[in-house]
Order: structure tokens, then sequence, then C-alpha cells
């Protein structure tokens, strides 16, 4: 039994006659190691549920045959006898190739990983649809930040107007928005969702009774107070021509001193929603007609006289 290359001679003697007798043989070495490249690093995704291993760069020939094996956690969907096996999950795979030749082996790992963390999607809480403010721009970002991320936005009882597949869309009616990122370098996705609220709420605009101006009363003061009141509200108030504000025209109880059809506008400075009233005032100024009558003249015969006839002073309708 011998471990090493080279000549070996047997010598063979004849006990009997002494006569001996050699030969020789030479043993060769093919100890020669194929290659064995288990090829790049393979990451698993979302998108890429199984990675392919290459181990293209190993001897191939017909005097090759090849073997891989999975460390904890590894699976091997198949392959497993090729140069390009499928796995599944994150782990070490390690190649193994034999020269059949002369049983000669060689082993290559290569480390297969996880990227499947979804981003987190964000939208900043949105304004209302008032009676001013007709469309809402809802503000989407995506969570790391510094990664690339395709957005999109939909809606199933909304209406997205602009930007659909941009960060920021604006929409034009109340709903439900849903804003789903999509990370582009694992292809993992977050989703996000806001509703968007319509305030379309009048104020009330209400005012007490027609009033009438008289030579008693000149001015006369409006009164608003069964309006929509408080720090939230805004008071306006107009006259048709002729009529004239005195003052308190931002106020429920202006003062005027001219007939005409005066108009109340509420606004609600929360949705800038408006409602309007009008009240009429008259005017009853006209003064009695009187006849003092004939001029006359005291005299001793006649000490008083009557001015006047009473049945002569006509007072206006009031």
């Amino acid at each position: 039994v011998v471990n090493q290359p080279g000549n070996y001679t047997i010598t063979v003697r004849n006990a009997t006659n002494g006569c001996t007798a050699s030969a020789t043989v030479t043993v060769t070495a093919n100890t020669t190691l194929p290659t064995a490249v288990a090829g790049p690093p393979q990451t698993i995704t979302c998108a890429v549920t199984n990675a392919t291993l290459n181990g293209t760069g190993s001897s191939s020939g017909p005097n090759f045959t090849y073997q891989w094996t999975a460390g904890a956690g590894g699976s091997i969907v198949n392959g497993a006898n090729s140069l390009n096996p499928v796995v599944s999950t994150p782990a070490t795979y390690t190649l193994i190739v034999t020269n059949t030749t002369n049983g000669c082996t060689q082993s290559s790992n290569v480390a297969v990983t996880l990227n499947n963390t979804p981003p987190t999607a964000i939208i900043a809480p949105p304004g209302k649809l008032t009676c001013t403010i007709s469309q809402v721009t809802l503000n989407g970002s995506a969570s790391p930040t510094g990664g690339s991320y395709a957005y999109q936005w939909t809606t199933l009882n909304g209406n997205v107007q602009s930007g659909q597949a941009s960060q920021n869309a604006v929409v034009t009616e109340e709903g439900d928005y849903t804003l789903i990122v999509t990370n582009t370098q694992n292809g993992c996705t977050g989703s996000a969702t806001v509703f968007v609220d319509l305030d379309f709420t009048d104020p009330a605009a209400v005012i007490v009774v027609n009033q009438q101006i008289t030579c008693n009363n000149p001015t006369v003061t409006l009164d608003g107070t069964g309006s929509s009141s408080g720090p939230g509200y805004n008071f306006y108030w107009t006259a048709t021509a002729g009529g004239n504000i005195v003052s308190g025209q931002n106020t429920l109880m202006p003062t005027v001193n001219a007939p005409g059809s005066y108009s109340i506008i509420v606004t609600n400075l929360v949705n800038n929603c408006t409602a309007s009233a009008s009240v009429l005032v008259t005017q009853n100024i006209t003064p009695p007609i009187v006849n003092p009558g004939e001029p006359g003249t005291l005299t001793c015969d006649l000490p008083q006289i009557q001015l006047g006839d009473p049945a002569t002073i006509v007072l206006p309708n009031i």
C-alpha cells in the first residue's frame, strides 16, 4: 500500500535455487481539485419571493457533479444538483463540486438575505370641503425617509381630480382616500386611509319684524339677534337705495335713519358659508294739517274771540 506517486520495484527470489526477478511499476497522482463558485449573494424580497443561485463559475463538464445544501432555515425549491438551484428562504447555501475522475471535491458558500420590510404610508390631516373650498390637497409621504418610493391614490366613494400617482393628490368630493406606497427596491407596500369631510352648514340669518321711522323715533335699531352668533361668525348689513345705516353695520343690531330694505349677511368663518335675511323699514313723518282760521281783533265789545275751527284740524292717518 503506497500513498505517494513514484516508481515502485518488486523483487521476487526463488528460495530453492536462489534465482531472483524484479519488475517496476509507476504510480502517478491525480489530486487536482475542481473549482467551486457559489456566485454572488442573493436577496429575497416582496417582489422576488424565490432566488436563483448562480454557480456557473464552477468547473463544468461530464466529469463533474454538483450538490447544494442549505444552512439553518434554508429551503431549496428545485435544482439541488444543478449549477442554478432555486431557493425560497434566507440562509447560507453551500455548493459542493465533485470531480468524478479523481473523487476530489471543492465547496463554496453564498448568503441569501431577506428584504421584505414594508414602508409606512403617512397622510397629513386634510382640510374640509366648504362653501368656498371646492378642492382639498392630500399630502402623502413614506417612512423611512430617504427611500425610493412609488405612490398611488385610490378611492371608492370620492373623486381624485389629479395627482393619482404622486405624493400629493387633489380631491373634490367627500369620501375615504387610500395612499398605497411601494418601496421600489424590494416591492413591498404599505397603505394609509384618510376621510375628507364636508362642511356646508349654513348659518342662521333672522331679523325681528319690520320697523317704522316717525317724528318721535327718527332712528330705529334693527334686531338680528336671532341669527347665529359668536366669535365664529361675521355680520354685514346692506341697504337699498335711500336707506342709511348710521352705526353698527357689522353688528347684530345696527341703527338706521332712513326708510328702505335692509339685509343682513351672516358668514360662518369656519366654512365661509353665508345666509341672509331682509327687513323693511318704513317712514311716517307726515305732519298734521292745521287751520288757525281768520285773524281777529279784540275790542271792548269783543274781549275774546275763537281762533280756528276744531273741525278744520286734520290729522293724517297713523
